[in-house]
Formats: structure tokens, sequence, C-alpha cells
């Protein structure tokens, strides 16, 4: 699908493929529209783009996000002791 494209066009493109809509986000988090909105007015959640009155997720902000909140119960065991 790059084939034709400039170095700009093809980084335009890979960019937007990076964007996550609202909605996307959402379904990538498994969580509601209306859930990011809270977490967004509590300045928690992913990090996010505002470009004008959209809201935008990068792939790699919610991919981090996923990855700070991972659990190993090995490791937190060991907490309550």
């Amino acid at each position: 699908s790059f084939v034709g494209l400039g170095k700009t066009e093809l980084e335009d493109d890979m960019l937007a493929q990076d964007l996550l809509t609202t909605k996307q986000a959402a379904e990538a988090l498994r969580t509601t529209v209306a859930t990011l909105a809270d977490w967004r007015h509590r300045r928690r959640g992913p990090k996010y783009l505002k470009i004008g009155r959209k809201v935008l997720y990068r792939m790699t902000d919610i991919h981090t996000y996923v990855e700070e909140r991972v659990v190993d119960p090995q490791a937190t065991s060991q907490m309550g002791r």
C-alpha cells in the first residue's frame, strides 16, 4: 500500500495508522468511550493528542499504558509479608 508514496506521504500514512480514534482506543483497552473521557477529565489513562477538537491516541501510548499496569503476583506477594 506504500508503493508510489514519497517519503513525507509514507511517513504521514504510517502516522495515520498509528493514531486511534477514541472509539478505537476504547475497543483496544476493552473499555468505553465514556470511561476514556472520564480518565481525560481526571488526568488519568493513556496519553492522548488533541488536534483541534479531535482526541486521538497513539498505539504506542496505549501499549505503554497497558504494560505499566502489568501485575506480577510473584513480585508483589513479598510486599504483604
